[in-house]
């Protein structure tokens, strides 16, 4: 992919959803490989074992790959919020910036019209007390 494809909401799209679909797969792998890995590690006994030491060293060991699978995951989630990072903050910007501004004008307006009212009312107020 031509790099200059990337900066496209198209591209950006293709991009992370690559990204997200190898994370996920990723995640998935490393499930079930924790899953083999605990369980071959209970059923195998080192002298010296107590009663849960082979339950414990399964948990151990498979933790570390559950770390990874977590790690891919979030990787996954990640490539999701840099698509929505760049739709809101590059695609979408002008439409919002053009929308405040419209707004800020209105305001602006209406704070004019505001404001020349109340010259008039207090002008008003004026002659009515000097009457």
């Amino acid at each position: 992919m031509d790099i200059n494809e990337i900066f496209t909401e198209a591209g950006m799209r293709e991009t992370t959803s690559a990204f997200r679909d190898q994370h996920m797969e990723d995640a998935r792998q490393y499930g079930q490989l924790g899953d083999i890995i605990k369980s071959r590690l209970e059923q195998q006994t080192i002298d010296g074992d107590g009663r849960f030491s082979a339950r414990f060293r399964a948990r151990k060991v498979s933790r570390q790959v559950r770390r990874m699978e977590k790690a891919s995951k979030k990787a996954a989630a990640a490539a999701e919020a840099l698509h929505g990072a760049y739709v809101n903050e590059v695609v979408e910007l002008p439409q919002r910036r053009e929308l405040a501004a419209a707004r800020k004008e209105d305001r602006r307006q209406k704070r004019a019209l505001t404001a020349g009212q109340f010259v008039a009312k207090s002008l008003q107020k004026s002659t009515d007390s000097l009457n």
